[in-house]
């Protein structure tokens, strides 16, 4: 009986019998067994694919590649209908082994990572507030710039020039206002960094660099990236101040 319900299982069957990990992701991208993930082996210990795949330990490319299926919101911004999610995203966040799939999800659904943040599950309980420690600092590396500067207005900078972004935020860390200038100019990010080492200048007589960070910084890149900010490869923090220099 199990066989005969597994033959109309495609993705469960290859769960179960520990079919390689590449062979899954190819039955995955079949779209016309999809259908079949959402299924319950009623008789069967009661597992969707995902909770299958959860249970059994398989990779984090195979949660992932699963997940993607189970999300709350399409591609397109649409809710999705709670007999296909079943609040899968909600509960995974809950698992601090997950945290590289979670990373992976709002990577690459960088259109809806708004929603997913803040995805609501069965109890009513926002995302952001049950999510475990592992994935709160992913949550927080997605909603703060560089995982620490909360900056107040993403959509309008507070200052804006052919070679240069301004945008004002707040230091997580220590609570203070900052400024965020992205600068697109190699020169321009180190006669900013250089002219405070070469005169010894202080606080007292110029705005001082907190932060800086440039495209060989790995997140740095990738954080350039996902915001649309790709011209502005470098990129400096100082305390706000009514002259931003």
């Amino acid at each position: 009986k199990k066989l005969r319900i597994l033959k109309y299982l495609p993705i469960h069957r290859l769960l179960y019998e520990r079919t390689d990990e590449y062979l899954i992701i190819q039955e995955l991208n079949n779209n016309k067994n999809i259908q079949s993930l959402y299924s319950n082996i009623n008789d069967y210990d009661g597992y969707d694919a995902l909770q299958l795949a959860i249970k059994l330990n398989y990779s984090n490319t195979v949660i992932f590649k699963l997940l993607e299926y189970f999300l709350p919101i399409d591609s397109n911004g649409k809710p999705v209908l709670i007999t296909k999610h079943k609040f899968a995203w909600t509960t995974l966040i809950q698992l601090d082994k997950y945290y590289r799939v979670v990373e992976l999800v709002l990577e690459n659904h960088s259109t809806i990572t708004d929603y997913l943040l803040n995805a609501i599950d069965e109890k009513g309980r926002p995302a952001f507030n049950i999510t475990s420690l592992f994935n709160l600092k992913v949550f927080r590396s997605f909603i703060y710039f560089m995982g620490r500067y909360e900056i107040m207005d993403v959509s309008i900078p507070h200052h804006k020039s052919f070679t240069s972004l301004v945008y004002l935020a707040t230091d997580k860390d220590t609570g203070l206002k900052v400024a965020i200038k992205l600068i697109s100019s190699y020169e321009h990010y180190i006669r900013e960094k250089s002219i405070r080492r070469r005169y010894n200048l202080d606080s007292r007589s110029i705005v001082e660099i907190i932060d800086s960070f440039d495209i060989h910084n790995i997140r740095f890149t990738k954080e350039i990236v996902r915001r649309g900010w790709e011209k502005f490869k470098y990129c400096i923090v100082m305390p706000a101040a009514d002259r931003i220099l």
